[in-house]
């Protein structure tokens, strides 16, 4: 089920969101028990055989946290991360390997023909971090329904953010009433994460799928606009689900933690790990970098800690080599920011305003680029098609062309599966196209944060206003234009 689906807006959340405040207010555990039921039907729309795997995997977990907090045992902890990793090794990773062995040996193995749990990368190491932290006892032993609850809870289930017990578990245990400033904030966040997604990421990912999916039938001036519109439609996508899992959570009274600050204003690559999927950063230096010696006793140690961190990281998003060459060539860039911070001149400090100005310039520009051209990788099919994508863009013209209206009548005379795709599909909107992806793209340098609008809130007839427009747009466009698209995420 969808954030941005009919179903999820008219039928499950009013249902979700009325009957957990009438049976909390009856009791507590009656109303958490029923947000738990409410998650596990989430979770199991469409394949209900998900939710006996996802049961199985909490219980197990359960006990094996509840048995290190009691005990510290490091063969204990060790193989309960080893289970969580076979597991998802088993559902995501078998036919990679399975192909590389065929490829490397010449054998004939058959691939395993078996589905993808939702959400398996992301609860996977939520409970790996329940098991580490349990062992170091930084966390209290918790009922059973509280961690069913804190790894089932929809919001945050199938694509994060990626959440520790410690920092939800007095909101678990809360007995307080919630106020209702937190709830209409909530909605309010929740709208914005809508507008984005329905409004900017959809749009931009039909002119990006049109590219992506057949890069050899594309123009240089369809390859450029389809990279640009695959930047924004990955900053939208993950942006506006972001803010709508937090908008979520805050509707039942509980804030999760931010996973995405305006990333496309970092002026260098380590910065925009830190506004990047935030939580998921944090996870890999937490049980990753940081065991691995972290920064270690040189340079080189700390290379090789940084380079296998984000190999990992590469990986984790999905079963390709593709993914593994992209987190390989972020951690090199990472490498090389911590070089540069050694060796940088003293006439780039803040002191020289000027000269500070273009260096802050030049480093935004860079990093952008480093991370859009990189995305060109992450977004497509093959290396060939990542080679394409690139040699395409070589033969751009910019010169040859002039800044033309496109004709609403040449839409509605041919049949277009979509408005966007006809926008692109025409050689001459060119100009008209890249103005419209440039002022998308200034929305993510200049707009303010969406965390720093919520945190601002007043409930007033502009928010009120602004929510149910967005709300009743989308639900109408569902029903009478597109049948609204997954999040990118949710694939991982």
């Amino acid at each position: 089920m969808l954030f941005n689906a009919n179903e999820f807006i008219l039928v499950f959340l009013p249902i979700v969101v009325i009957g957990y405040y009438l049976t909390r207010a009856f009791s507590k555990n009656i109303g958490f028990g029923f947000l738990t039921l409410a998650s596990l039907v989430f979770y199991g729309y469409g394949e209900p055989i998900f939710i006996a795997l996802l049961l199985a995997s909490i219980t197990f977990n359960y006990f094996i946290g509840c048995h290190l907090i009691d005990h510290k045992s490091k063969p204990v902890l060790i193989f309960g991360i080893a289970v969580n990793v076979a597991a998802i090794s088993f559902f995501k990773y078998a036919n990679f390997f399975i192909s590389n062995f065929n490829y490397v040996t010449s054998a004939q193995t058959s691939l395993i023909h078996i589905a993808l749990p939702l959400g398996i990368s992301f609860y996977t190491f939520q409970k790996i971090a329940f098991l580490v932290d349990a062992y170091k006892s930084q966390i209290r032993k918790p009922r059973f329904i509280e961690y069913v609850l804190f790894v089932s809870f929809f919001p945050q289930l199938i694509a994060g953010p990626i959440t520790h017990y410690n920092q939800i578990e007095s909101q678990l245990r809360n007995r307080e009433t919630i106020p209702l400033r937190l709830i209409t904030a909530g909605i309010f966040l929740y709208s914005i994460g809508l507008f984005k997604k329905s409004f900017f990421a959809d749009f931009s990912g039909a002119w990006a799928d049109i590219v992506f999916n057949n890069p050899v039938g594309a123009s240089p001036e369809q390859t450029l606009l389809g990279v640009i519109a695959y930047t924004l439609e990955i900053y939208f996508d993950f942006s506006g689900y972001s803010d709508m899992a937090i908008g979520l959570g805050m509707m039942f009274g509980i804030v999760l933690p931010i996973n995405f600050n305006s990333p496309y204003k970092s002026k260098s690559i380590v910065e925009f790990w830190r506004r990047w999927h935030i939580t998921l950063s944090t996870w890999l230096k937490d049980y990753i970098y940081i065991p691995l010696g972290g920064r270690g006793n040189s340079s080189f140690a700390r290379t090789f800690n940084l380079m296998i961190t984000m190999l990992v990281g590469g990986l984790w998003h999905g079963a390709a080599w593709t993914f593994v060459v992209w987190g390989g060539l972020h951690g090199i860039g990472l490498a090389i920011n911590h070089a540069w911070l050694k060796i940088k001149p003293s006439c780039l400090t803040e002191e020289n305003k000027i000269i500070s100005r273009i260096y802050n310039l030049l480093c935004w520009a860079l990093t952008f680029l480093f991370v859009a051209w990189l995305w060109t990788l992450f977004r497509a099919n093959s290396f060939e098609d990542a080679i394409t994508v690139s040699s395409n863009m070589m033969h751009l013209n910019l010169m040859q062309h002039s800044l033309s209206i496109p004709s609403l009548q040449d839409y509605f005379l041919h049949d277009y599966s979509s408005f966007a795709s006809w926008l692109i599909s025409e050689n001459k909107n060119f100009i008209f196209n890249l103005c419209i992806l440039t002022g998308l793209l200034f929305i993510t340098w200049f707009s303010p944060n969406s965390i720093s609008l919520k945190d601002k809130f007043q409930s007033n007839l502009f928010t009120a206003i602004f929510c149910t427009i967005t709300i009743f747009t989308v639900v109408m466009a569902n029903i009478f234009l597109v049948t609204p698209n997954a999040f990118i995420y949710f694939r991982f």
